[in-house]
């Protein structure tokens, strides 16, 4: 907002300026300098504030662009904990919790592709739980 009122005040000084000259210039050369660094003053922050916003091809659509969009990708996350029984239908207490996560097999947030296919979802569970690779369905 403060550049905006500092753009406003420029722009009331440049048309004042433009005003108060007359307008024959028959003035001597140091008024005229004066006048005209304060012009190329005026110009110049009118420029460095405005000249960002100025477009040299207005409208025109780059070519190919629509070749280049890649379709956007969906994510689910869900938090997993491995339970130290097979048999065990509850979530681990703090004790058993705190044993898992030293053994590197504590609860954990995986985030998977939602059209993705088994093998992606047990690779992705693999490299989150390596240790679970070498059980592969022990019931004991």
């Amino acid at each position: 907002m403060s550049q905006q009122l500092r753009a406003a005040a420029l722009l009331r000084q440049a048309a004042e300026l433009l005003d108060s000259q007359p307008p024959t210039t028959t003035s001597t050369t140091s008024s005229s300098t004066s006048s005209s660094s304060i012009n190329s003053t005026v110009a110049a922050t009118a420029r460095g504030l405005f000249g960002p916003y100025r477009n040299t091809r207005p409208f025109q659509r780059e070519r190919g662009r629509a070749d280049r969009v890649e379709p956007a990708v969906s994510y689910w996350t869900h938090k997993f904990s491995v339970v130290p029984r097979y048999t065990q239908e509850t979530v681990p207490n703090r004790e058993e919790k705190f044993k898992l996560h030293s053994a590197g097999l504590g609860e954990k947030k995986l985030t998977f592709v939602k059209n993705s296919n088994k093998i992606d979802f047990e690779r992705t569970f693999e490299e989150a739980y390596p240790k679970l690779r070498i059980v592969e369905g022990t019931n004991s």
